[in-house]
């Protein structure tokens, strides 16, 4: 490659971390997510050298500090609002990822559930504004780990290849499957 930009999701994860506590929200969690972005870059620090000499890292919090994070967010969520075909699919990626959430906790008679569902869709809005960003990088294709869900493919379609259709294309990479290893778990607890 000649350039590599590397988009590290940290503090975005403050909305799984809320998730995973029965209280707060994900502000209350943007320390914790932000700490563990910074061990992350630290532990593969040497690697992302090996990759190019023309690379940048982008941590999250630059995305939302964008100068056109909010208006691009705004578009999103005004299209939701006049659009239910838009809407229903961001509802679909919502409860698809609820349903893997719920099979791995201990207890989900605790899981409140209108709370994942606002964190989930916060997660989701702000991400798909981001992915319409991502082009003013330049990068003709990013790289995700899995694939998209239904409601980042159509943000895709509606608002990042109408305007550049040669640029983010999607490259999806997985994981092997390690039947050896048991699902993991997770319980509900309080946070502070």
């Amino acid at each position: 490659f000649q350039r590599c930009v590397i988009t590290l999701h940290d503090t975005l994860q403050r909305h799984t971390i809320a998730l995973a506590h029965e209280a707060g929200t994900q502000a209350d969690y943007h320390d914790e997510a932000y700490a563990t972005g910074t061990l992350w870059l630290n532990r593969y620090q040497n690697e992302i050298n090996k990759l190019t000499k023309n690379f940048t890292v982008i941590r999250w919090d630059e995305w939302l500090s964008h100068a056109d994070f909010t208006s691009t967010k705004d578009k999103i969520l005004s299209e939701i609002t006049k659009d239910k075909n838009y809407a229903s699919l961001f509802e679909q990626s919502i409860a698809e990822y609820l349903a893997r959430v719920t099979r791995r906790l201990e207890d989900p008679s605790a899981f409140d559930e209108l709370r994942a569902k606002q964190l989930c869709y916060d997660y989701l809005i702000e991400e798909c504004a981001v992915l319409c960003l991502q082009p003013t990088t330049g990068c003709e294709f990013e790289i995700y780990a899995g694939t998209h869900n239904a409601a980042m493919n159509e943000t895709r379609k509606r608002f990042v290849h109408n305007d550049r259709p040669n640029l983010i294309r999607s490259v999806s990479i997985g994981f092997n499957y390690r039947p050896d290893l048991a699902p993991q778990k997770f319980s509900l607890s309080n946070h502070r």
